[in-house]
């Protein structure tokens, strides 16, 4: 009987180090979307998106301007001028979950790497159209966290995007995902999947740029400050992904 325990519970022991080896082996990736409502202590409009494989990758990008974008006729009579701000992850040193940093408080997910930020001006007038991108920050170092609410300290709340020799950048979480496949770009209503209905808002905006009725950021998924075909083949390559 006691040799019957002893290989029960060494039976045992082995699938709980088996299973113990599967979690730590099991790759995690994270998608969370935020609304970008300050800037330093100025209010802004804005949103940032981040994808993230824990302890690996992630790429993020955020935007954020003082005003709205006008929406601007084909044929202005006086030029159109309005700017907006972006930053942009280059390189990830740091992608965790439940992260506790130097000054012992813990965030819920934690990016630190190098970043560039840029002021994006664009010009309309009359039939034409230029944009200039001035860089302000030019791969400094800085961090994504991501914490729960001060006051109920519900999780996944609130978000800062603090990057040195820059105003910190703030906003509300509005969505997250933590998942064990990858999360693909182009879920562009945010359904845990990749189907037509993202095609159709893709191609409602093909064409547009900042300035013209129905361009949005998030649906801009290269990030090029237009929609056109890159970003349908984007959608398109991702098409039938669950996560």
């Amino acid at each position: 009987m006691k040799k019957l325990v002893a290989f029960v519970t060494l039976i045992l022991a082995f699938q709980l180090i088996s299973a113990g080896m599967v979690n730590a082996t099991t790759e995690t990736f994270v998608l969370m979307v935020g609304k970008v409502n300050s800037y330093g202590r100025i209010p802004v409009l804005g949103f940032l998106k981040a994808f993230a494989k824990t302890d690996s990758s992630a790429r993020v990008r955020a935007v954020w301007m003082t005003e709205p974008i006008p929406i601007v006729p084909r044929s202005p009579v006086s030029p159109v001028i309005f700017s907006f701000f972006t930053a942009h992850l280059i390189n990830a040193s740091i992608v965790k979950l439940d992260y506790t940093d130097k000054m012992n408080k813990t965030h819920d997910f934690f990016i630190a790497g190098l970043w560039s930020v840029f002021n994006v001006t664009f010009v309309y007038k009359n039939s034409t159209f230029f944009w200039v991108s001035k860089p302000m920050i030019d791969r400094g170092p800085g961090i994504l966290a991501v914490d729960p609410d001060p006051v109920n300290a519900t999780p996944w709340a609130v978000f800062t995007l603090a990057i040195q020799d820059f105003l910190p950048v703030r906003g509300w979480v509005l969505f997250h995902r933590i998942k064990t496949v990858e999360i693909p770009e182009g879920d562009i209503n945010l359904d845990n999947k990749i189907d037509i209905r993202d095609i159709a808002a893709v191609a409602k905006s093909y064409g547009t740029m900042p300035g013209r009725r129905d361009f949005d950021f998030q649906i801009d998924i290269n990030f090029d400050y237009k929609i056109d075909i890159k970003d349908i083949a984007l959608v398109a390559k991702a098409y039938g992904t669950k996560y």
